[in-house]
């Protein structure tokens, strides 16, 4: 799996960082589950979260894997998403 990351200094820059890659990563408590996303989108909400994140505390609900070492610049701002499963598709 991978984090779609945006610098919350400057929500133009982006990346794609490696995370919790394989289902044994996964700690899933009863009633959770786990889905693989298709698609997913980004709306005008998405992008006020990431250009006004620090005033409104938003950077801190979803916190990023992080490379030791590294300045606390990353964010991840949510999505809308599509995941597949049966025996249709689950709007998330």
């Amino acid at each position: 799996m991978a984090e779609f990351q945006t610098n919350k200094n400057d929500i133009t820059q982006n990346r794609l960082v490696d995370a919790r890659n394989s289902i044994e990563d996964f700690d899933l408590a009863d009633g959770e589950v786990l889905l693989k996303i298709e698609r997913f989108s980004f709306t005008a909400n998405n992008v006020t979260y990431g250009a006004i994140g620090e005033q409104i505390g938003y950077w801190q609900f979803f916190p990023p894997s992080q490379t030791e070492g590294e300045e606390d610049v990353w964010g991840i701002v949510p999505v809308g998403a599509l995941a597949k499963s049966s025996p249709a598709p689950i709007l998330i």
